[in-house]
């Protein structure tokens, strides 16, 4: 909803600078670590631990878009403001409750293939909420499509109804803040963290960018939709598998390596367009290969942060993690945006190649990657 609600916003004619708002409400994502211990405490033992928490969640996003739906973007942006940050609390605290079911759940010899899922569920949800809406919007207008994607949220309430969910972990109990505190105890802690920080920073920056740039050069909003939204993502859920694949086969490092080179080749296709040497086919392959390397980081970042959960607080080191690569993701994008209009697309594509080297470095320099080892046992959990 953030990247369409975006485009819309361009394609009237309104600044990156008032556009970047929507990426600072984002910003409650990678807050969420600080009421996941709330989620890893309390829940309910007859509906589920997690399950309970998923529920509820998924009921209040429902409501919540369906007010969005009476706050059209051009009249309502203070008003749409409040309500992308109302959605984006409750939507995070659901993937709180989310992420840590899905670390009970996988061993770590599944988490691969298990993440890959994950990443292509994320893409799925993009054609949904970002291509069809996209398209649509021109004939149905802001009111249906959000009316239609709320309708979309109200159904994937029946899975999780029909989920069971193992019982709570003896140590659930015990979970709570001293979580927090346990995680930056951990050996070679610093490095990683610089890891998470940058982990996702350049492919979103470039992605952020890619929409923006199509509007500047003529694209149409149902277009752009088409590729970005509805094409786009099929490559993404390819790059999801191929790296669910390569985790299986490859140790952590290597894949980590591997999905830099992806994003920093797509980086360097992005300066064609930027620099208007590229035909629609070149901008329809370097569309996809973003999306590809995009599936393909997701599903190795996934997979790096589910080996450093402890399962009795798995809620809040998935989300703390998620945090650390958010903060350092957003904060890029807004910075992207601001800079574009001083030193313009290629300037900021040149500055990501740079630090697409650098991260290189850091994983290079990091020997923690467990290759399918967690790096606690639930034995090692102290408060």
């Amino acid at each position: 909803m953030t990247n369409v609600t975006s485009l819309i916003l361009r394609d009237a004619g309104e600044s990156l600078q008032k556009i970047s708002w929507l990426y600072t409400i984002s910003m409650i994502w990678s807050a969420n670590f600080l009421w996941a211990p709330i989620v890893d405490r309390f829940g309910s033992s007859r509906f589920g631990h997690y399950r309970s928490w998923i529920l509820v969640m998924q009921v209040l996003l429902f409501v919540i878009l369906l007010m969005t739906a009476f706050f059209p973007p051009l009249e309502n942006f203070s008003m749409l403001l409040l309500l992308f940050a109302l959605a984006a609390l409750v939507s995070s605290t659901q993937d709180i409750a989310t992420d840590a079911l899905g670390v009970r759940l996988l061993r770590p010899e599944q988490r691969g293939i298990g993440n890959s899922i994950q990443a292509g569920g994320n893409l799925v949800g993009g054609i949904l909420g970002g291509g069809i809406m996209l398209v649509s919007y021109k004939w149905l207008g802001w009111q249906a499509c959000l009316l239609l994607l709320s309708a979309c949220v109200f159904l994937a309430l029946f899975p999780v109804i029909s989920l069971h969910e193992p019982p709570s972990a003896p140590k659930q109990n015990h979970a709570g803040y001293g979580s927090l505190l346990r995680f930056f105890r951990r050996p070679r802690v610093l490095l990683w963290v610089a890891i998470l920080l940058v982990f996702r920073m350049i492919g979103m920056v470039a992605y952020s960018l890619l929409g923006p740039l199509l509007v500047d050069m003529g694209w149409g909003l149902a277009d752009i939709g088409v590729a970005m939204y509805l094409l786009g993502p099929i490559f993404g859920l390819l790059g999801a598998a191929c790296a669910g694949w390569f985790t299986i086969r490859v140790d952590r490092k290597r894949v980590a390596q591997l999905s830099m080179v992806f994003t920093a080749l797509a980086v360097a296709g992005m300066f064609l367009p930027a620099n208007h040497h590229a035909d629609g086919f070149i901008v329809y392959g370097i569309i996809f290969f973003l999306h590809g390397s995009y599936g393909f980081s997701c599903t190795v970042l996934y997979t790096l942060i589910m080996d450093k959960c402890d399962p009795a607080s798995a809620g809040t080191d998935f989300s703390l993690q998620m945090a650390l690569t958010g903060a350092g993701m957003l904060l890029a994008v807004n910075l992207a945006l601001h800079a574009v209009e001083h030193i313009g697309y290629s300037g900021v594509l040149f500055a990501c190649l740079i630090a697409t080297l650098v991260f290189m470095a850091l994983i290079q320099m990091y020997h923690g990657f467990e290759g399918g080892r967690a790096d606690v046992t639930p034995t090692e959990v102290t408060v």
